[in-house]
């Protein structure tokens, strides 16, 4: 009931304040703002690769997408011949098959919705998790992981809730609940399989839900898409597409970085593929030790999960928020995860003015999460600094270079309606001068998250044992064990403050 009591609290005020603000526009008669983009613009690639799905169709060829996308909404200096890819593998494509039964302008809205209660429910889980406001999280969570995405149309707030909920029931000994529900993270799996590796190899009783949920979202994707389609998406769609992201501004990843130092692009995949494998055993290591040291079980699934957003092969802003949870959880224990959580709620693309209140609402949620009463001062202080140094920092970055989006050539190569989308896209960031020109203004706009990640790296490494900031209820289990039972006996109440990093 607690879940649930604090899930509608923060449903209920997201609610209001969407109405609050659709009334004040109303009533003040504003012109919308500014855009040159339509909010949510990626769900089109979700609803048309589903509705390819529900055809019997292929969704990673550039047709039927490519119609499907132009019909819905053409992008601003999109050409005809381009097409964005579905990236998502078949199971997670065909999870989104139900809202193809819909008008498109209905299944936003539902999407939309979705979104929201997932970053709802993720505020719930964690607030439940670290026993402070579900408020305070929301506030933490809202710009990066909530607004940053919904604008994007991305499903990873629905992997961050995903996540936070598996670690929720892991911390009240619901060790099958949580193997139920961790594998729906991978709708990202990059970001999920973390989690899920870490439940498989320490939590003996989320191992058969783990697997069984597992082998059932595969067989939804067989069933959906079929034997071929799978193996192009694995063996030519893939690789094809991570290749074409080598060169796209938008990459936070380690293979951009062998690329554009000089690396040919299979060797720098290959060592974004290495630096992947080793963020994932390392934060698997270190969530362990974290889990063990801190009486939080839930770290063992969070930190992973932080870790594997670290570079890489593929990742971009919007799946870099998906470290929030470990951050959030980690707070009130360290001060590197505190100042990770001041630089991975800015959107460092976006000028100050245009987020400030938001970070200062965001500064606000990580004091309450991050200080307990005990270090009212010290939070207070944070409260007013993080914002202001953050936010003081975006502005101290460069002007943003003048580059045009427009596309200023035609493709070397025919881009036929049966080629694999990712072909598509290779040339249109090849050819577009903001998408893949480096400048130095779009170089560190990326060093502050990658800062923060590492970080929270930083903060599980030097951890050596610690007392909880409240006492345990009886009923939360003080470490990941084989079993993930509750210990048989209520564990001491520690110190209400624990020592920070």
């Amino acid at each position: 009931m607690e879940l649930v009591r604090r899930f509608l609290l923060v449903t209920t005020v997201f609610l209001i304040v969407a109405v609050a603000q659709a009334a004040a526009w109303r009533a003040l008669r504003l012109p919308p703002p500014p855009v040159t983009e339509r909010l949510g613009v990626d769900f089109r690639v979700v609803y048309c690769g589903a509705e390819a799905i529900r055809a019997g169709a292929d969704p990673y060829r550039v047709e039927p997408l490519r119609a499907c996308e132009h019909r819905i909404h053409q992008e601003h200096d999109e050409p005809a011949w381009s097409v964005t890819p579905m990236p998502l593998p078949s199971y997670a494509v065909a999870l989104f098959v139900p809202l193809t039964f819909l008008p498109f302008a209905t299944a936003e809205g539902v999407y939309f919705a979705l979104m929201i209660l997932a970053i709802a429910l993720a505020s719930a889980t964690l607030g439940g998790i670290v026993r402070k406001p579900s408020l305070a999280v929301a506030l933490v969570l809202a710009p990066t992981a909530g607004l940053l995405n919904i604008v994007s149309g991305e499903p990873v707030p629905l992997v961050i809730a995903a996540i936070a909920t598996a670690a929720y029931l892991l911390e009240r000994g619901k060790a099958g609940a949580a193997g139920f529900v961790a594998p729906f993270a991978l709708i990202e799996p990059h970001v999920g399989l973390p989690a899920l590796l870490a439940l498989l190899l320490f939590v003996r009783g989320a191992r058969v839900p783990a697997l069984a949920t597992s082998v059932a979202l595969g067989l939804l994707g067989f069933l959906s898409a079929g034997t071929a389609v799978n193996a192009e998406y694995f063996q030519t769609f893939l690789p094809l597409h991570a290749s074409a992201e080598l060169a796209a501004n938008g990459q936070y990843s380690v293979s951009r970085i062998a690329f554009l130092t000089g690396a040919p692009p299979r060797l720098a995949l290959e060592i974004g593929l290495g630096w992947y494998a080793l963020m994932v055993a390392l934060g698997v290591a270190l969530g362990k030790r974290l889990a063990a040291d801190l009486g939080r079980p839930s770290l063992a699934l969070l930190v992973p999960v932080a870790a594997a957003t670290f570079g890489g092969v593929f990742i971009h802003d919007v799946q870099i928020a998906a470290a929030l949870p470990a951050a959030i959880v980690l707070a009130p224990f360290s001060w590197s995860a505190r100042i990770a959580i001041a630089l991975l709620v800015v959107r460092w693309n976006v000028p100050w003015h245009d987020q400030a209140i938001g970070v200062a609402l965001a500064g606000i949620g990580a004091a309450i999460v991050g200080f307990g009463r005990a270090n009212f001062g010290p939070g207070l202080m944070w409260l007013a600094l993080a914002p202001a140094l953050a936010l003081g920092l975006l502005r101290a970055l460069p002007p943003p270079a003048s580059l045009s989006s427009a596309v200023q050539n035609i493709p070397d190569e025919i881009i036929a309606d049966t080629a694999p989308s990712s072909l598509a896209w290779k040339w249109r960031i090849a050819l577009a001068p903001s998408w893949s020109t480096p400048s130095l203004r779009g170089e560190l706009e990326k060093i502050p998250y990658w800062f923060a990640l590492a970080l929270l790296l930083l903060a599980g490494s030097r951890r050596k044992g610690a007392a909880e900031p409240e006492p345990v209820s009886p009923a939360t289990p003080t470490a990941v064990s084989a079993s993930a039972q509750p210990p048989s006996a209520p564990p001491s109440p520690a110190p209400p403050s624990p020592p920070s990093v």
